[in-house]
């Protein structure tokens, strides 16, 4: 193993904060130089070129923003050719400081180079006494003759020596800036500088001199200022310093890291180990970097000990240390550039998000070209960069992000609002998610414990509160904030934000709160101060009571009888709440409510879920009596983020994972395998949780399908707690729904009934049984009754009893009134919305309205299947729109796959109206696979086989297996008799006729006036076609008006048709009936009974007369 690299000598950090690579020293600039190889190559190759020419070589000029690495790459220029033994013998670089302030002439140059020699070359121990005779010397000659001295002692030197010069002059542009200004020749002249004769004189030394080569610094190119464009123009080979590119980004780090492992105590190999370590966490970190700093290597090694640690001081420390870093450098940005590029400048950085030139021209009162212009130039200053805009239109920001944000927080407004939102912006970009959650939770901590905190804290914590790198932190910090800071006027701004209007509810929850304590001690009936204080504590801190309720108690004029009945609530509040939990946990509640800290009652869901986080850290069961308080008031997800947060805080708990398993198995955001996991965790946990157990019947039951686990579910929760009521019920609604056991599952319910007979649940269960399974009306009446006379609020008996009433006892008033009800009491409960549809539809004929019921019932619960079926029975039986009708049923099968019905509907309106057979046979066949004991769509297949497809005896099956499914079903036999008819087997047919006439009750008149008219009852026929055609007038093109037309066909395929004309001829419905009429007696070959009416009777006539042809009729249903 090789080993570890030595450190070089320690550098203090604050040399490197202070950026001064002058007092580096030769080891630690090579380790750092890592970023700009090409340049420093390039430059090289400029030296080695002069080497080999004998006249003056290319000068170079090193052009880059501040903070790019001018003076850095300059320095390492010059061990660069020390360490190189050619250039070394050839050539002597001399190092000027970066700032050449005193310089004002040539001859003070010329001179300082004299001096700067002489220094190096004593610092190589050279005697330098003659050398510094002559500097002495140098001081008493004027201007000119200085300067032409000291060119000659410098020629002299490097003859003698034969080496050459390498002048590296950091800040060119400045030189050559100070020597203009004080050119003589320029003092009573509005010359430009370019024309100053210093300057040329300069330009003419470096010119012809082979012994002198300038390699030096700038800010920009100098012709970019047009200052020096005449004396320099083209007159320098640019190398210019681009921002660092994320793998230059990286190397610096690593670079930094090495450099500077002394002073965190690391070799460099350890330090070069932790940079890799915090690049492989954090990798969008370096991005962050490279995006706050533009690629700027002096700003970058301000942020390289905050990026390695992460922040590992308070937040507000680390910014601030970091914008007093950077603020030197980006004051002398600032104060570089022109008045009015300034300006528009800092107009730009007042945003944080790109702006259009347009925008800074209005904020700064400038025309849009001339800020065009100002931009362009800060542009190709590398200060700001342009981003692409859907609208074609630029669009501009700073390059450093860094830079931005030190301009927001120190130069720009400075109101609350303003350094709020920026410093937000900042932390989003700086910190990943995993530090800022960090970050949150060191802030909750320290405010939770009261620790000193001054505005800029809070600012801080506010500000770490809105990055959203964890919700729930983010929102309990947000908490703890606004209860500090509310009663600030200097803090409101904090939360003046209408993206969060919870905080104002919030405030006004409070307000209202706390103006119930001066109420309350005002009471004449308590009587002295602590028991006013009591009394004010008791009606504050009720938790039974909203806050509504105690602003009533507060401003009522109680009696003293009615403050002793308060008095005496509150007491027994005590003893209920002391009984359930302990009194230390119940009064840590209580106090956390007088505090304000925590709403009982919380009108506000997030914020619900937000106070249960701090108040009772640490404390279980206080925390698990809070939550069992506000679980009511809060939504699906709330309801989930407030339990996971329980357990987050206090572990794993069985009673808290059962109550998870609930709320993941109802409701819209239901997700059956993660409640499956939470019911069996609180079985792991406990396994005797009778309550777990029933919940997981539940959740195998209404979610999973698995009726044999849910079935054994529920009896291993019934053998834990043999007299808990709640498996019982709901074994009862399993062995009824889904296992047909009808016997056990009335036992069950009863056994619930016997448990708690004060519910109102399991009579409810009980009703449906009775009525939908064991047809035992009366008594499935009287249970419904019962349930709603246990709970008069409870929804479900209502609208039980509403379907009981509808589809049992033909009461309909009655069923519309039950339904109407069950919909007043929950206005979110669906299925009696259904009902109604179903009831409006077949018994009262409102078909909008029942449109409107059926489309509620799906508004609010759109996974429900039943009201799209009854939708499409409507818009096919009623309203004609066989479309939609299709849609509706096949919307209902998507929902549902294993319901029946739809597919059942879906087959009539395929056979009876779209005239797509065989689609209509496999909708048969697939209602019959789902629902084998149902009769409907055997007889619907039997109508099929029976008209459009002549598969009689197919046919005569399916409606005998009809007929052996539902003997009392009057339909199968009048179709089947009609089969028989047919066929030629009369006596069999009237037999069935009256059969079927023996099964008729209201509603079938059509079923009547055929079999009647078959077996010659022709009085009773014309009875049945009176009562038909009075219901089909009332509703044209409704169910009855197609039931007429349907006996048209059917009796004409019996050979009835001209008798039944005969009866529309006596009927008291005539008129109406004509066309039925006149139809018969065409298609049996009188085509003059047309001619004998009016016109407009001839289109519909002709169209049932088409229909007749040939032409399909609705089918019995």
């Amino acid at each position: 193993m090789s080993s570890p690299t030595p450190a070089p000598p320690a550098l203090e950090i604050g040399a490197l904060a202070k950026y001064n690579p002058h007092l580096w020293s030769a080891t630690e600039l090579r380790a750092i130089f890592v970023a700009r190889n090409r340049e420093l190559e390039l430059a090289l190759d400029t030296v080695r070129a002069a080497t080999k020419s004998h006249s003056a070589g290319q000068h170079l000029l090193i052009t880059g923003m501040r903070g790019m690495g001018k003076t850095t790459l300059l320095l390492r220029l010059a061990l660069a050719v020390e360490d190189d033994a050619a250039l070394s013998g050839a050539w002597l670089p001399l190092r000027f400081p970066e700032e050449l302030y005193t310089v004002a002439t040539l001859g003070e140059f010329w001179a300082r180079v004299w001096g700067v020699l002489i220094d190096h070359l004593a610092a190589q121990g050279v005697a330098t006494q003659a050398l510094d005779d002559e500097l002495q010397r140098l001081d008493t000659l004027d201007a000119p003759q200085r300067a032409q001295r000291a060119l000659t002692l410098l020629d002299e030197w490097c003859a003698a020596q034969d080496r050459r010069l390498i002048l590296l002059v950091d800040n060119t542009d400045l030189l050559l800036d100070n020597l203009a200004a004080a050119d003589p020749a320029r003092e009573h002249a509005k010359a430009r500088r370019g024309d100053s004769p210093a300057l040329w004189g300069l330009r003419d030394v470096l010119q012809r001199t082979p012994w002198l080569l300038w390699i030096g610094g700038s800010y920009q190119p100098l012709e970019a200022s047009g200052n020096y464009g005449d004396a320099f123009l083209d007159f320098f080979r640019l190398i210019e310093l681009r921002p660092l590119s994320l793998p230059e980004t990286e190397a610096a780090l690593l670079a930094l890291a090495c450099a500077f492992a002394a002073t965190r105590e690391r070799t460099a190999d350890s330090a070069e180990a932790e940079m890799r370590s915090a690049l492989a966490a954090n990798p969008a970190r370096l991005k962050a970097l490279r995006d706050l700093t533009g690629g700027n290597p002096r700003a970058m090694a301000y942020l390289y000990e905050l990026f390695l640690t992460g922040g590992t001081q308070s937040l507000r420390a680390d910014l601030e240390r970091m914008l007093d870093a950077v603020t030197p450098l980006y004051k002398h940005r600032l104060e570089a550039l022109p008045p009015q590029t300034r300006k528009v400048f800092a107009h730009l950085m007042e945003a944080w998000d790109p702006v259009a030139a347009g925008e800074v021209a209005r904020a700064a009162h400038l025309s849009t070209a001339t800020v065009s212009t100002h931009l362009a130039r800060l542009q190709r200053d590398g200060l700001i960069d342009s981003l692409p805009s859907p609208r074609r239109r630029s669009r501009y920001q700073a390059s450093e992000r860094l830079f931005n944000v030190w301009y927001l927080m120190r130069l720009a407004g400075r109101s609350l609002r303003v350094r709020l939102h920026w410093l937000v912006e900042f932390l989003r970009l700086w910190y990943g998610d995993s530090l800022l959650t960090q970050q949150i939770g060191a802030m909750r901590c320290r405010l939770a414990e009261g620790g000193p905190c001054g505005h800029a804290d809070l600012l801080y914590a506010r500000a770490l509160s809105l990055t959203d790198a964890t919700d729930a932190s983010a929102a309990s910090l947000a908490w703890q904030v606004f209860r500090i800071a509310r009663n600030t006027p200097a803090l409101a701004p904090l939360f003046d934000d209408v993206k969060e209007p919870r905080f104002t509810q919030a405030a006004d929850y409070l307000s209202r709160f706390e103006a119930l304590r001066p109420l309350l001690e005002a009471s004449p009936h308590a009587a002295d101060d602590d028991e006013r204080r009591r009394w004010a504590d008791d009606v504050q801190g009720a938790l039974f009571l909203s806050l509504a309720a105690k602003e009533r108690v507060a401003s009522a004029s109680l009696s003293r009888s009615e403050f002793d009945a308060w008095t005496q609530v509150f007491a027994e509040e005590a003893r209920h709440y002391e009984a359930r939990l302990d009194a230390d946990a119940w009064r840590r509640v209580r106090r956390s409510v007088l505090d304000g800290a925590f709403f009982p009652d919380c009108p506000i869901p997030d914020l619900a879920v937000t106070q249960l986080q701090g108040p009772f850290a640490g404390d279980a069961r206080a925390h698990w009596f809070a939550l069992n308080l506000v679980l009511p008031r809060l939504d699906n997800p709330g309801q989930r983020a407030a339990i996971e947060e329980y357990l987050a805080q206090c572990g794993d708990d069985a009673a808290a994972r059962n109550l998870l398993g609930n709320v993941l198995s109802s409701g819209a955001h239901a997700s059956p395998a993660e409640a499956e996991a939470a019911y069996r965790k609180a079985i792991e946990l406990d396994a005797k949780s009778a309550h777990a157990w029933n919940g997981l019947g539940n959740l195998l039951q209404d979610h999973l399908a698995r009726y044999d686990e849910a079935e054994a579910a529920y009896r291993t929760a019934i053998e834990l707690d043999p007299q808990s009521a709640a498996p019982w019920h709901n074994l009862g609604k399993l062995l009824q729904d889904h296992l047909g056991r009808y016997d056990e599952a009335e036992a069950a319910c009863r056994k619930a009934i016997e448990l708690d007979p004060r519910s109102a649940h399991p009579w409810n269960g009980l009703g449906k049984l009775l009525q939908d399974h064991l047809a035992r009306y009366d008594e499935a009446e009287a249970a419904y009754r019962k349930a709603i006379e246990l709970d008069p609020k409870f929804a479900y008996p209502w609208n039980g009893l509403g379907n009981l009433l509808q589809r049992h006892l033909a009461r309909y008033d009655e069923a519309e009134a039950a339904y109407r009800k069950a919909i007043e009491l929950d206005p979110k409960f669906a299925h009696p919305r259904n009902g109604l549809g179903n009831l409006l539809k077949s018994h009262l004929a409102h078909y909008d309205e029942a449109e409107a019921a059926y489309r509620k019932a799906i508004e609010l619960d759109p996974r429900l299947a039943y009201p799209w079926n009854g939708l499409g029975n409507l818009l096919q039986d009623h309203l004609a729109r066989y479309d939609e009708a299709e849609a509706a049923y096949r919307k209902a099968i998507e929902l549902d796959p294993r319901l029946a019905q739809p597919w059942n509907s879906l087959g009539n309106l395929l056979q009876n109206h779209l005239a797509r057979y065989d689609e209509a046979e496999a909708a048969y066949r697939k209602a019959i696979e789902l629902e084998a004991k149902s009769a409907a769509p055997w007889n619907g297949l039997g109508n099929l086989l029976q008209d459009h497809r002549a598969r009689y005896d197919e046919a005569e099956a399916a409606y005998r297996r009809a007929i052996e499914l539902d003997p009392k079903h009057p339909y199968p036999q009048a179709n089947l008799a009609r089969l028989l008819a047919v066929r030629g087997e009369r006596e069999s047919a009237a037999a069935v006729f009256r059969t079927t006439l023996e099964m008729t009750g209201k509603g079938d008149d059509a079923l009547r006036l055929q079999a009647n008219l078959w077996l010659g009852n022709r009085d009773a026929a014309a009875v049945a076609l009176l009562a038909l055609a009075g219901e089909a007038s009332a509703v044209p093109r409704g169910l009855a008006f197609q039931r007429i037309a349907e006996q048209c066909f059917e009796c004409q395929q019996l050979g009835l048709g001209t008798a039944l004309a005969q009866l529309m001829d006596d009927n008291n419905y005539r008129q109406f009936l004509l066309p039925f009429a006149l139809a018969l007696r065409v298609v049996n070959g009188d085509d003059a009974a047309l001619a004998a009416v009016a016109p407009e009777y001839h289109a519909v006539t002709r169209e049932i007369v088409a229909r007749l042809r040939g032409a399909r009729t609705t089918r019995a249903q």
